[in-house]
């Protein structure tokens, strides 16, 4: 495409393209052409081989441990003192905390297939932020169990820390493929 531009070719291509001459009215029909060729041309570029650049960036950019926030970020204290915000708080983290449960177990079970030590130690690091996720659910269930809660909250309640403790459970079975897999 830059070759086009230098022998100028490219303004006579949108020229071409475009229907309307160079006047000042039609300047922007002329920039929008201008703009969709040289997407177009890109395209056609860079389509064939995007798999190639997509090995290439792997190789160049290390894999970084999982984007996982090790520790909840919406429990707050003062939200206690309306429970059912509270409860709604605490089921946003053990969603996250699902999230971070899956990914654990997708990275031991790739590292175990591909014999990939990264994936294995990402493992194992997302693991501790699923510990991390336990213990500051589990205090914040506590703290949220000694205030005043309607039926439904109360019911809710032992529901979420069973839920809580199963997720960290599926955390340590990820660590326990790690292991097999160091093993292997």
């Amino acid at each position: 495409m830059l070759p086009l531009v230098w022998v100028g070719w490219f303004g006579d291509m949108v020229e071409w393209i475009t229907p309307f001459r160079l006047t000042q009215s039609t300047i922007m029909v002329h920039i929008a052409v201008a703009h969709s060729a040289f997407n177009v041309f890109n395209t056609f570029v860079f389509l064939p081989i995007i798999g190639w650049l997509e090995a290439v960036v792997v190789k160049l950019v290390p894999a970084k441990p999982q984007d996982v926030i090790a520790e909840p970020v919406v429990l707050e204290e003062h939200l206690l003192n309306t429970p059912v915000i509270a409860m709604d708080q605490a089921r946003r983290e053990i969603i996250r905390m699902a999230k971070a449960a899956k990914d654990a177990v997708n990275q031991a079970i790739g590292g175990l297939d591909e014999n990939d030590r990264r994936k294995l130690q990402s493992a194992l690091e997302t693991e501790d932020a699923i510990d991390n996720f336990q213990y500051e659910i589990t205090l914040y269930l506590a703290a949220l169990s000694r205030r005043e809660l309607s039926k439904e909250l109360a019911v809710e309640l032992p529901v979420l820390l069973h839920t809580v403790n199963d997720l960290e459970r599926v955390g340590d079975h990820a660590v326990n493929i790690t292991e097999i897999a160091e093993r292997k």
